[in-house]
């Protein structure tokens, strides 16, 4: 859910999704009480998404610790038609930066829908450093860039290589921004 409160507290716009259904927003009264749907977008025959819903692939959650023990969430897209006998190799999105949350359960990004669609294991890591965590966790990146956060995409990437369905010799780390320097820093450490 993602919520804004008209001024007066009377109000509230909520926006949500999941992983298996797109974002719908309605009005609703501060006690969650809905009143109207501004949309509603459920997939159906006339929707547009409808015709790709049977490729849709589901999203896996879990966790994975860090160096210092601190517990790191992960998502992860097998491939489209997913063979556990076969090794895949990895597209691993990332961002990293300090106050941002990756994995969330919510509707994705169609690029990693399209990547799991085209052979890929689609992997997502928050880093420490990343948002909506306690201070220990998000402060752990305070004055030290690019150290803790990288450790972090590396035990991921190293919890990739220990899974049998994945080529370790063909893991792939995209980023835009802060992810642009956390791809460099990766290529540079790892």
């Amino acid at each position: 859910h993602d919520t804004t409160f008209a001024r007066n507290g009377q109000l509230l716009v909520d926006t949500w999704s999941d992983p298996a259904n797109p974002p719908q927003v309605s009005i609703r009264k501060p006690d969650g009480a809905i009143l109207t749907w501004l949309e509603k977008n459920e997939v159906n025959a006339a929707h547009p998404y409808y015709r790709y819903k049977s490729d849709h692939l589901p999203v896996e959650y879990g966790t994975l610790p860090a160096k210092d023990g601190q517990t790191l969430y992960w998502s992860m897209i097998k491939p489209y038609r997913f063979d556990p006998a076969k090794k895949y190799p990895v597209y691993l999105s990332t961002y990293g930066g300090p106050t941002a949350q990756h994995v969330t359960r919510k509707w994705g990004d169609p690029f990693d829908m399209f990547m799991a669609q085209q052979g890929y294991v689609v992997f997502r890591l928050d880093n420490r450093g990343s948002g909506r965590r306690e201070r220990v966790f998000s402060d752990a990146i305070y004055r030290n860039l690019g150290k803790v956060e990288v450790e972090d995409q590396l035990a991921g990437i190293d919890f990739l290589g220990k899974q049998g369905f994945v080529d370790a010799k063909r893991i792939g780390v995209y980023g835009w921004s802060y992810g642009g320097f956390m791809a460099l820093r990766l290529l540079s450490q790892g």
